[in-house]
């Protein structure tokens, strides 16, 4: 394929899931693409030793697929190789364990011919929970705090502006972005799952300088997105981790930038105000608090003060380390 310009680069970023991949290209396969379209899939393998490159490849006779290896482990730095590498005018971002309805990309396409003035779009992102999946777990994934856990986002079916105010904003599993506009903010490498640290939140920081340069976004409910989840991150250890990360994020927000999507109304999240004791000391009685309510049957209950141990403990390893 020729260095020229595309209309649309669809990108995913991965390591080490090559069912995933393939269930995700797969997917493409069978997606609606306009004739005459001029579009390119995207893999940056962030150095898998599965049989990832194999996987993608063999969508080749399918798929305009481009396979890159960003050894940089961390998926900033997987991501921010997409900026260097992306063609399109568009740039289209999916998980690796996502799969796309088949008018996913043409209702992106309807949406930037409708809004040339954009330069951000979101679709919905449709949790599936694979079997076998804890009968608590089944019946609150839909509500909060289990909804952010199982990345479910959807705004509604018709289209709205994009704004961080009233947290009308996509996931970084299912959003499209322009591209000369996605240049000016990069992501934060010391963001995002990586070997080195438990941290989260590239895309969301991302989107938020992003929206501060004064770009317009808009909500496209046709684009959709089935997000696998396996069985293993249906625990209350899978949400402690994701908590946790949180925590570990909000620390280190707050230690280097001054203004983050974490503090974006002007005030420091109050579990990371204190130092490592306090936080400690905090997450011991939510831990407490979190085992009371499970035992008596207050499951949701108790997930909120999981959560808030879990910020507590990952904040305060951040800070204990920081010293």
């Amino acid at each position: 394929m020729a260095a020229e310009q595309l209309d649309v680069t669809v990108c995913v970023c991965t390591r080490n899931r090559a069912p995933e991949l393939a269930t995700l290209l797969g997917s493409f396969a069978r997606m609606d693409v306009p004739a005459g379209l001029a579009w390119e899939v995207l893999v940056v393998d962030n150095g898998s030793t599965d049989n990832t490159r194999e996987t993608a490849m063999g969508f080749a006779d399918r798929l305009p697929i481009r396979y890159v290896v960003e050894p940089q482990a961390g998926v900033a730095n997987a991501r921010n190789r997409v900026f260097d590498e992306t063609r399109g005018v568009y740039t289209c971002w999916v998980d690796d364990d996502v799969e796309v309805s088949p008018d996913w990309l043409t209702a992106y396409l309807d949406a930037f011919k409708r809004h040339p003035e954009a330069s951000l779009f979101g679709g919905v992102v449709e949790p599936l929970l694979e079997p076998p999946t804890p009968a608590w777990f089944a019946r609150l994934a839909p509500l909060w705090p289990l909804a952010d856990v199982v990345a479910r986002r959807d705004l509604g079916p018709v289209e709205i502006p994009l704004s961080f105010e009233g947290d009308r904003m996509p996931f970084g599993a299912n959003m499209a972005i322009r591209t000369a506009a996605q240049k000016a903010v990069r992501f934060d490498n010391n963001l995002g799952p990586s070997p080195n640290f438990r941290r989260t939140g590239e895309e969301t920081e991302m989107l938020f300088h992003l929206m501060n340069t004064g770009i317009i976004g808009w909500w496209v409910p046709g684009a959709r997105v089935r997000h696998h989840i396996v069985s293993k991150r249906q625990s209350r250890q899978y949400v402690f981790n994701y908590y946790y990360a949180i925590g570990e994020t909000m620390a280190y927000l707050d230690s280097v930038k001054s203004v983050h999507y974490m503090n974006r109304d002007g005030k420091t999240p109050s579990l990371v105000r204190a130092g490592p004791a306090v936080l400690n000391l905090t997450a011991a009685v939510q831990w407490l608090l979190f085992v009371g309510f499970t035992a008596i049957g207050l499951t949701r209950r108790g997930l909120y003060h999981l959560r808030r141990q879990a910020i507590a403990r990952g904040a305060a390893k951040f800070k204990a380390q920081a010293a």
